[in-house]
Formats: structure tokens, C-alpha cells, sequence
């Protein structure tokens, strides 16, 4: 592997048979997610198809909705090497090969694990009406908001990937627990404001409410929840945006910095 990859040419322009050859460098420490992450796409389809005709069927799938998220937001960590990031910087390849297969993999084959499995999954299982309706009430809020927000909410679900592969493509010692550290704060500081904003305006709300008499209904409430909390989130997302574009600017900056 080292022979081969020592033997290829570097020069300044793109070339795919080094961004291969980056591949194959990194394909050791990445095998068992590749592995790993499919097999647990399967279990969590079935959990979930399961789960779907059980009268708790939210509080059942809650721990698989949160996997998920987990695995892809944790997922960068695979990508730290330990020998360290000596062995980085002497890979013969430019930055830009380099930094091109880092947030390829990084950012959209490690979702794709997950997602395609589950999705291929979903043809296969026997899919009745209740599967149908269960899957409709997990991403119901999801859609709703990412249609009202114009599709910029999108950008949030990725965040938590670039903070962890801005991390781990910076940092020079544990990697992989610094990682998780910065994921983790990215995701408290977040939630922190996104509840704050939304007892805020729940008070607020019952407050307006209670003072003028309407009668308390829960899915009316609920409802204006979510559409109270649109404005917050165009915002939120539009900085989530300069974040993301921002770590993505310093991560391959740090990747092309480590080049001798």
C-alpha cells in the first residue's frame, strides 16, 4: 500500500488516481464503519417496523432516532489515524485530493450508510399502513419545518458532522476524544438555545392565551409551537450556514496546511 501510493507523481493539479490512492490509505481505519454502520441500518429499519404497531411506537423508535443521529454526527472520528497526523502529512497527495475525499466521505458516504440501507430495507419489509403512518409521524415535524424554513433547516443536521470533522481534521492529540467533545458542545449550546427560545415563547403564548380565554387544545398548541418557532429557526439556520461554511473553509485550510 505505502509503496504504491510513495510511487504516484504529486503535482498541482487534480488528479484522480491520487484521490484513489487517498482512498486506500484511509479504507483501513474506515472498513469497520463501512461494515458496521449498513448492519446497524438494517437493525434499526426492523426496530422501527416493528415498532410501528406497538401503542408507544414514538417512545420505542426514540432511541433509534437518536442512534442515528448519533452515528452520523460522531461519524467524522472514524478519519483520525492512530499514528497520528504525521502520517497524514506525508501521504503524497495535494490538499484538494485530500480535502475532497475527507468531506465526501466525511459529510454525505457516511449518511448514505445509514440512510440507503434503511430505505432499501423499507421495499423489502412487509410496509403496511401503519409503517406508512408511523414513518409519516417521525418526520412530520421535520418536514413541516424544513418546507416553512425554505429547506435552509436542512444545514442543521449536518452541523454536528462538520463541527466533529473540523475537530478531528485540527486537533494534533486525541482526536477522536476531542471530537466528540467539541460534537457534544456544538449540540448542548444549540439545544440550550432552541429551548430557551421555545419556553420563552410557550409562556408568552400562554400568557396571550389565558389573559384573552381560550381554552387550552394540545395539538393547537403544539401547532403553534412549530409555527412560533419558524422565524427562530430561519434565523438559526441562516448562522448555521456562515458556521458550517466557516469550519468548512478552516477544515481544508488545516488539511492543506499539513502538506510538505
Amino acid at each position: 500500500m505505502n509503496s504504491m501510493i510513495n510511487s504516484i507523481p504529486v503535482n498541482n493539479s487534480f488528479s484522480w488516481r491520487r484521490f484513489v490512492a487517498v482512498a486506500r490509505f484511509y479504507y483501513p481505519r474506515l472498513r469497520i464503519q463501512i461494515l458496521v454502520y449498513p448492519i446497524a441500518a438494517v437493525f434499526f429499519s426492523i426496530w422501527i417496523s416493528v415498532a410501528a404497531g406497538h401503542e408507544l411506537a414514538e417512545l420505542i423508535a426514540a432511541p433509534v432516532i437518536m442512534a442515528i443521529g448519533a452515528m452520523i454526527s460522531f461519524g467524522p472520528i472514524a478519519l483520525a489515524c492512530r499514528k497520528g497526523i504525521e502520517t497524514e502529512t506525508l501521504l503524497p497527495a495535494t490538499g484538494a485530493e485530500k480535502c475532497t475525499f475527507i468531506l465526501l466521505y466525511g459529510l454525505i458516504i457516511i449518511p448514505l450508510l445509514i440512510l440507503l440501507p434503511m430505505q432499501i430495507m423499507y421495499f423489502m419489509l412487509p410496509v403496511d399502513q401503519s409503517v406508512a403512518y408511523f414513518a409519516n409521524l417521525i418526520f412530520k415535524t421535520n418536514n413541516l419545518v424544513i418546507t416553512d424554513t425554505y429547506g435552509l433547516s436542512v444545514v442543521q443536521h449536518l452541523a454536528p458532522a462538520i463541527t466533529c470533522l473540523w475537530a478531528v481534521m485540527t486537533l494534533k492529540n486525541n482526536r477522536v476524544v476531542m471530537g466528540i467533545v467539541w460534537t457534544f458542545v456544538f449540540e448542548v449550546i444549540t439545544a440550550i438555545i432552541g429551548a430557551s427560545y421555545g419556553i420563552i415563547w410557550v409562556f408568552k403564548k400562554g400568557y396571550n392565551d389565558g389573559f384573552s380565554g381560550v381554552p387550552a387544545d394540545p395539538d393547537a398548541i403544539a401547532e403553534g409551537i412549530i409555527e412560533g418557532m419558524i422565524p427562530f429557526m430561519i434565523v438559526l439556520s441562516v448562522i448555521m450556514i456562515i458556521y458550517c461554511i466557516f469550519a468548512l473553509v478552516k477544515t481544508c485550510q488545516n488539511i492543506k496546511n499539513r502538506q510538505l
